[in-house]
């Protein structure tokens, strides 16, 4: 591991910043941009600590930008570990009461010091969900009217959904991972979703649950097409094993729910994949059965696979022309042409 700078404080922070990143230095640029100027120089409370992946030298360099910063520490590790690995290495190396697990999206001004408020203010919280909003949407995630307490797992589940797999959007009280079962856990490193099994265990454990309503976050999804990873893998089959995993700690019609949003993401990218010419659904119908054929949305997805490729290449079109707003792919190379300029 590579340090650019180590950092001593004399008293636990109450927040890691935790950034794992790979291979996407503008992207973490953009993520430094907006967290940095929320924190002063004399701050006590937060730290940034960012795992570095990449197998180039652009994101160390962007460090060195800010190596003046007594906050910011950075862990080049050489190769990549993967996410998981990636993650726990950057959780065993923060000091905070409480521990962000944040990806290559951006924070809005005045997050950091609403969730320390809130930190503050309940100390016995156990996890914190910040809402987010993807930056070419108009409605965020959720909307509950304002912050909420929530009564217990399940209902964080049945209202939060599969935005628990959504990085940036977790905020976890280190004690309470204290107690992983860590052989349980090593079954899913390697799936992606770490992130995932975390707040999952928390969730499932006795503790206070928190969402802050308001979209502090602004996500920037990576489009199907750059995803190096194997997407229906990780949604379809990863991610409905881990949850799974848990499903004896919630209720059936929380766990019913989060399967079905996983299901609706994985045949709408797979469809969207298939036709564009980077996927194919050859060998993931089979599983898809396997896991989701009690769903309804399981027998209106079959004919579009099932059908002459250019009938479903038709209906796609109409339904992107006429139905759908700008594409994400094209508003995310708008934005990022900007970010170039700039």
């Amino acid at each position: 591991m590579k340090h650019l700078r180590s950092w001593y404080m004399d008293k636990q922070p109450i927040l890691s910043i935790c950034i794992p990143t790979y291979n996407q230095p503008l992207d973490f640029q953009r993520t430094l941009k907006s967290i940095l100027p929320q924190i002063s120089r004399e701050n006590t409370e937060v730290e940034i600590l960012v795992g570095d992946n990449s197998i180039n030298s652009e994101t160390e360099e962007i460090i060195h930008q800010y190596s003046d910063f007594p906050y910011l520490r950075y862990y080049r590790h050489g190769k990549n570990l993967g996410i998981d690995k990636n993650i726990l290495f950057l959780i065993e190396k923060s000091h905070g009461k409480y521990i962000w697990l944040f990806g290559d999206d951006e924070m809005r001004t005045g997050t950091i010091e609403y969730v320390l408020s809130i930190i503050k203010k309940y100390p016995e919280l156990s996890l914190i969900w910040v809402n987010l909003q993807g930056f070419d949407q108009e409605q965020p995630h959720c909307s509950f009217g304002g912050d909420r307490f929530f009564e217990n797992g399940s209902q964080v589940l049945e209202e939060i959904g599969i935005g628990l797999n959504f990085l940036p959007t977790l905020i976890l009280k280190r004690e309470k991972l204290l107690n992983i079962d860590k052989e349980n856990m090593k079954k899913f490193i390697g799936s992606d979703l770490i992130n995932l099994y975390l707040p999952l265990f928390i969730l499932s454990q006795e503790g206070k649950f928190y969402c802050i309503n308001h979209p502090y976050v602004i996500a920037h999804g990576t489009p199907l097409d750059k995803i190096s990873y194997d997407y229906f893998q990780m949604v379809g089959v990863s991610l409905y094993l881990v949850i799974k995993n848990f499903q004896k700690e919630f209720n059936k019609k929380s766990i019913k729910k989060i399967s079905r949003e996983i299901f609706g993401c994985v045949w709408r990218a797979i469809l969207v994949g298939w036709l564009k010419g980077y996927d194919t659904p050859k060998g993931k119908l089979r599983p898809m059965f396997k896991f989701y054929w009690n769903f309804p949305e399981f027998w209106l997805a079959a004919p579009f696979f099932l059908m002459p490729k250019f009938v479903t290449k038709f209906a796609y079109f109409v339904y992107k022309k006429i139905l759908m707003c700008p594409s994400y792919s094209t508003v995310r190379q708008k934005y990022r042409k900007s970010i170039i300029q700039k």
